[in-house]
């Protein structure tokens, strides 16, 4: 179509299908060749776009998503730099951090015994390079939490070696574990307690029984005594 409308109305003589220059038959040619590669190109910049923007809506879903699904884990995430800088902190009831601690270190969030612990924790993982299970605490508004934590070593795409930790709050489970400890200490208390008592029962009847044997041997023998001297 295209040829045709530049043969009909640029061509000279111009609203005629005749021929007056052969080299304007090598111009419509060219000028046919040059809009399909134009097309061409057109085409291919457009699906390629078109491959970028649906690359970008699926990465931005993708992650929404992982936002979405970290952010309403009860399992706190977070990554920190070799430095204990956190980088990366997804949001946990009673965690004791939040993303607004991302550039902050431990020392700058929590009490220094806690912070001391932690760096501690970290400088072991990343001195040995491999993951590693610890126990570490923080203080909440109802007390002391236990968390069991989970530490270990990750690069990211710039090539940073960073430290990934997750952490899971175990504070019940850990205080029903204290609370029958304490039951177990009790009772082993308790029953140290009775069994002292029954070993001085014990003493005492053996004692009661021996006294009571010798005032029976006592009196047998006044009594014999008494009627050998009657017999005599």
């Amino acid at each position: 179509i295209e040829a045709i409308g530049v043969w009909y109305w640029l061509l000279p003589p111009f609203s005629s299908w005749r021929i007056r220059d052969r080299s304007d038959v090598f111009g419509v040619i060219a000028f046919v060749l040059l809009g399909g590669l134009m097309t061409l190109l057109g085409e291919g910049y457009r699906r390629t776009l078109s491959r970028k923007v649906e690359a970008e809506q699926h990465a931005h879903r993708a992650r929404k998503l992982f936002e979405t699904f970290m952010e309403n884990s009860p399992v706190l995430s977070y990554l920190k730099d070799e430095d204990g800088r956190y980088v990366y902190s997804n949001v946990a009831k009673c965690a004791g951090t939040s993303p607004k601690f991302i550039g902050k270190t431990d020392f700058d969030i929590f009490p220094p015994a806690i912070a001391n612990q932690r760096r501690e924790h970290d400088l072991t993982v990343l001195r040995e390079n491999k993951a590693r299970e610890f126990i570490e605490n923080t203080i909440e508004s109802d007390g002391e939490h236990t968390w069991l934590t989970v530490k270990f070593p990750v690069i990211d795409t710039e090539g940073r070696r960073l430290l990934a930790g997750k952490a899971i709050d175990i504070t019940e489970r850990k205080r029903a574990e204290d609370a029958i400890a304490n039951a177990r200490d009790e009772l082993e208390r308790l029953v140290e307690e009775r069994t002292a008592d029954a070993r001085q029962l014990s003493a005492r009847l053996l004692q009661m029984q021996d006294e009571e044997r010798r005032r029976l041997a006592r009196e047998l023998h006044d009594s014999a005594g008494q009627m050998v001297a009657a017999l005599l």
